[in-house]
């Protein structure tokens, strides 16, 4: 995982809630009577770091699983190695989608592709049909361009204007401007961070209160103190931000609260957001497919294809970030229902009504 270096704080944030899981198996007892240990490394979110614990995982720490890496270039950097050393890896990031033929590669976040459907599916009950695109130009921003296009027709929507920006700028009002003016109803930026952030404080400033839509990755504290207490920025996001306005029918309810009043009782604050479900989720997975397995460490790492047999069978495992069921022909196996439309009010995340 990347605990230094500009992805710092994914790694932290797994790394606790990965914690947590290994804290709460251990007190079980472990899996069928075996204490649960992992070994964590920091690759610095760079590929050349990342292949090199990789090797070691497999080589000298003997393990029978990955989990990991934390970043898109890290994730792509180590499928080779996880297909020719046959090993399950479960990655920690939305920019990798394991596809059908890297049959030991999964994933544990949704793919932008069903956050845009959840969101364009409000779009059509709230009777917004004209959208425009601010487009950062980098691969994330060029993937949410891609998709809007994609999928607009499917859902009736009109795109009416597209303006691009530099992740380095710092002033987007021009395009804005000429946004604006098309009259679009929701403005899409398919970025994270300070980006998302510099676009919603200008769109404030200009006092243009059109809904911003933006990644999922933004469900986080972290988030809502870069972009303040006013901002017009939605997403179809984690609901671990809004877990007290959730219905005590959601089974995912239960799951989130029992880890955010242990990280709330460990480390006195709430957790980061959607970064931890990405660890928890991907352990939690593993965790549930080497239980299933029915048997032992040794066992396991004589024959990987029992273990990786296993995750790719996985059945309604309740997560942080969603429900899994993951199939051959999907290495992820979430919902677009697992999300849920969120709006910042008063610097914090709230559920849409």
């Amino acid at each position: 995982m990347t605990k230094s270096g500009p992805g710092g704080l994914l790694g932290e944030a797994e790394e606790k809630a990965i914690n947590f899981l290994v804290e709460k198996a251990n007190k079980e007892s472990g899996i069928a009577g075996h204490r649960v240990d992992v070994v964590i490394y920091d690759d610095e979110g760079r590929a050349e770091i990342a292949t090199r614990y990789f090797k070691r995982l497999i080589e000298s720490d003997g393990v029978i699983g990955i989990l990991g890496p934390s970043m898109t270039p890290t994730s792509l950097a180590v499928e080779p190695l996880a297909i020719e050393n046959r090993v399950p890896t479960i990655v920690m990031t939305g920019g990798y989608y394991p596809k059908a033929d890297t049959k030991w590669m999964f994933g544990s976040i949704h793919p932008s592709e069903q956050a845009f459907h959840k969101a364009f599916r409000y779009f059509q009950e709230h009777n917004i049909s004209k959208m425009a695109r601010l487009t950062p130009n980098d691969p994330l921003g060029q993937l949410g361009h891609n998709l809007a296009e994609k999928l607009a027709r499917e859902y009736g929507l009109e795109m009416v204007a597209t303006e691009y920006f530099n992740l380095g700028d710092v002033d987007v009002k021009a395009q804005l401007a000429r946004l604006k003016s098309s009259r679009a109803q929701v403005v899409i930026t398919w970025a994270t961070g300070e980006p998302v952030a510099m676009v919603s404080r200008q769109m404030v400033e200009m006092g243009w209160d059109v809904p911003l839509f933006v990644t999922y990755g933004n469900s986080s504290r972290q988030f809502l103190k870069l972009v303040g207490a006013k901002s017009p920025v939605i997403t179809m996001g984690a609901k671990i931000m809004v877990v007290d306005e959730l219905p005590d029918s959601d089974p995912m309810k239960p799951v989130i609260k029992e880890y955010v009043e242990w990280h709330q009782a460990k480390y006195g604050e709430p957790p980061a957001g959607l970064t931890d479900g990405l660890g928890y989720d991907a352990f939690n997975i593993m965790l549930d497919a080497i239980k299933r397995t029915g048997k032992g460490p040794e066992e396991l790492k004589a024959d990987r294809e029992v273990l990786r047999s296993a995750i790719e069978n996985t059945k309604n495992l309740v997560g942080l970030n969603g429900i899994f069921n993951i199939t051959p022909e999907d290495h992820i196996g979430t919902s677009p229902d697992d999300l849920i439309p969120m709006r910042i009010e008063n610097g914090q995340w709230v559920v849409i009504k």
